[in-house]
């Protein structure tokens, strides 16, 4: 097996995902640096015997996921596990991944939780994704999931990349749609994962700067891979109205 994780402005002696799985003596890692600023990395990942691609500053997920691709030599059988930077995964996540993928299906991602709420798998309706309320059975047309901790067979990237018109938002969610177009299996794991909501943001000026990104990658999700125009102005709205309640500043309905 393999494993692809992205990186930004982050010591991987720091990364939880990153040191248990270098306890996984059955996979190989890859680790995609996004940084915008300096750090000791390369030296890290290339002792531990893993593979490091610097993508000399931050040009998105899709890219970086792309060109860790690149580099991959594919067994067509194999299979990648992709991950964030702030997943938290333990040795149980591993031992799911191990025996479910004994099935030879295409895909498996697990429940992925936020202190809050249940991040993935999720139902996609109408274009719009949303979350679940507790997990519960849902059939496979509707539903959708996010990359971290995702399981996928090699061989759907021997003619598949990343839209990397997409900088952060939907990666996850066009792979699938493109996915169930090609009739792929999917398979939902009995194991769960934790990880952090990334449209939080600790202050306004960065709560503006990941809206943006927000907005542009909707407007490329509901333009290139499902096409609603109105979708899209929904779930924009309702970010922005979040942002409006949680800051209480009328400025925000300019963003």
């Amino acid at each position: 097996m393999l494993s692809i994780i992205v990186i930004y402005n982050m010591d991987v002696q720091t990364c939880d995902v990153y040191q248990v799985l270098k306890r996984q003596p059955d996979i190989d890692v890859i680790v995609c640096d996004n940084s915008t600023e300096p750090t000791s990395n390369r030296e890290v990942v290339e002792a531990d015997g893993g593979t490091y691609i610097f993508m000399d500053g931050n040009h998105g997920l899709s890219k970086a996921y792309n060109a860790a691709l690149d580099q991959m030599i594919m067994d067509p059988q194999d299979y990648v596990i992709l991950f964030d930077q702030d997943t938290i995964v333990n040795d149980d996540y591993f031992q799911c991944v191990r025996h479910s993928i004994q099935t030879r299906q295409d895909i498996y991602f697990p429940t992925v939780k936020t202190k809050q709420q249940i991040l993935s798998p999720a139902v996609i309706a109408d274009g719009i994704v949303s979350a679940l309320d507790r997990e519960e059975h849902v059939p496979i047309e509707k539903m959708t999931a996010i990359n971290s901790g995702m399981v996928i067979r090699t061989g759907l990237f021997e003619d598949y990349r990343y839209p990397e018109s997409l900088f952060l938002d939907y990666v996850d969610h066009a792979f699938i749609v493109r996915m169930k177009q090609r009739n792929c299996s999917m398979v939902w794991m009995p194991v769960t994962i934790t990880q952090p909501f990334s449209a939080e943001a600790k202050d306004k000026e960065q709560a503006r700067k990941r809206f943006a990104i927000f907005k542009k990658d909707s407007e490329v999700f509901y333009r290139d891979i499902i096409p609603h125009k109105r979708a899209c102005i929904f779930v924009v709205n309702k970010r922005k109205l979040r942002l409006l309640l949680q800051y209480k500043d009328i400025r925000i309905v300019k963003w």
